[in-house]
């Protein structure tokens, strides 16, 4: 998690994300 467009990308899946690590 070092760059927040990585979010954006995911959209609703942001937190999915966060807890994927990317």
């Amino acid at each position: 998690m070092t760059v927040p467009y990585v979010t954006v990308l995911t959209g609703s899946r942001s937190v999915s994300g966060m807890i994927a690590g990317r």
